[in-house]
């Protein structure tokens, strides 16, 4: 059982996505997670965000990382 050993959370991020009407934010709501678990400021992995994704897919991208990160609180 890894949950005796680690801190898992376990969470359906690809039903999350297919709510939000697009699959292909899996990954990014995954990132929203993991980064509650890194050290880096949010505003630093949003400013990121901003700046990789098509622009046409910042707002989408942005609620996905949002719902990631909200996962673990």
């Amino acid at each position: 059982n890894l949950s005796a050993k680690y801190n898992v959370i376990s969470v359906n991020a690809m039903a999350e996505a297919e709510k939000m009407g697009n699959t292909r934010v899996f990954n990014t709501i995954i990132l929203g997670l993991t980064a509650t678990k890194m050290e880096f400021a949010k505003e630093a992995w949003v400013e990121t965000i901003k700046n990789i994704v098509p622009p046409k897919t910042v707002e989408l991208n942005l609620k996905a990382f949002e719902l990631g990160f909200a996962m673990n609180a």
